[in-house]
């Protein structure tokens, strides 16, 4: 059961007025008073409702951040990283799981504004969002997707060089002695996904692979469908290389390669994209295109760190990309 302040006050043998002012450290209250306090609010389990008082303030300490997948390591990997720097600036999490869905993310955004957070950090479903987001006031950091519609925003943008990752993937292949290629990405194709995409392809034509020579595939973010998918696909179209838009998706569609008997990377080589750590672990390791989620993460937190105290500047931070060589090639 809670407890009240009214009951501290009882206990204390002092006004309530005496209670908030100890507890909020905001007037005058003798070193005895004070001790009285202390001590009935631990005997009482007493805990202060910090939501309700800043809401009577009309303010809070709370920044709302908003993934598809925290089960995705990718983004459990950033959330961590933006929770430690916020932490590190005074401002406490809401997390919000919107497990892909437009309408679950427009659900917790409506409730967060409500809410009066300082300011909401979005990792978006990609669809269209509420139109109530773009008439709010309220400080809004878009980072790794943009969808449609989202870059009509007055925000701050942050995603990593994607179209360059694209390129070194197609680079790598090529230089690894690859002849008929794949891109097998997200369906729905959001701004980041496109840009690796168009990276991959425009990088492979220019080194002279025809169009015959290279096919995509785009499929839901799944590595369970991925791996279905993939083995139909390949015997449509035998390939030797595949670009994954995401290390979740490579996952899939390299065990779907290992169910008709295939040879990573003697018959196939695989590279991946975002760099999450269980990648190091399959046998073999998955190439990969890395992204710096702890980077994604710091810059995230203090663009909206910025904003909530005033900066004005708005526009689109790039951070770099690496490629990581492991076992799925050659």
């Amino acid at each position: 059961m809670s407890r009240t302040i009214y009951e501290v006050a009882k206990k204390a043998n002092v006004s309530i007025s005496t209670v908030s002012r100890v507890l909020n450290n905001s007037g005058y209250a003798s070193e005895a008073t004070r001790a009285k306090v202390i001590v009935a609010t631990e005997e009482l389990g007493y805990r202060q409702n910090r939501i309700a008082k800043s809401l009577r303030n009309q303010q809070s300490n709370f920044i709302g951040l908003l993934v598809p997948d925290i089960a995705n390591e990718f983004f459990a990997s950033l959330a961590s990283s933006i929770e430690l720097t916020l932490r590190h600036y005074g401002y406490n999490l809401f997390l919000c799981n919107t497990r892909e869905s437009q309408e679950i993310e427009n659900h917790y955004i409506e409730s967060l504004l409500d809410n009066q957070v300082q300011g909401i950090i979005i990792v978006s479903a990609g669809r269209k969002p509420k139109p109530s987001l773009f008439k709010c006031t309220t400080p809004i950091v878009l980072v790794d997707r943009l969808g449609p519609e989202l870059n009509k925003l007055n925000s701050i943008f942050i995603e990593s060089e994607n179209e360059k990752g694209g390129v070194l993937a197609a680079k790598a292949f090529l230089k690894r002695g690859a002849k008929r290629f794949v891109f097998l990405g997200d369906q729905r194709n959001m701004r980041a996904m496109s840009h690796r995409k168009k990276g991959f392809s425009e990088t492979l034509f220019s080194h002279g692979v025809s169009e015959t020579d290279y096919c995509e595939m785009m499929i839901p973010v799944s590595a369970v469908i991925a791996r279905h998918e993939v083995k139909d696909f390949y015997e449509a179209f035998p390939f030797d290389a595949i670009f994954c838009g995401t290390d979740n998706i490579a996952l899939g569609a390299m065990r779907g390669l290992y169910d008709i008997g295939l040879e990573i990377p003697t018959d196939v080589q695989l590279i991946g994209f975002d760099g999450i750590q269980l990648g190091e672990f399959t046998v073999p390791g998955i190439s990969t295109i890395r992204q710096d989620t702890h980077l994604m993460g710091k810059v995230s937190s203090e663009s909206i760190v910025k904003m909530i105290r005033g900066d004005e500047s708005r526009g689109t931070i790039l951070l770099p990309v690496e490629f990581i060589a492991r076992g799925t090639t050659k």
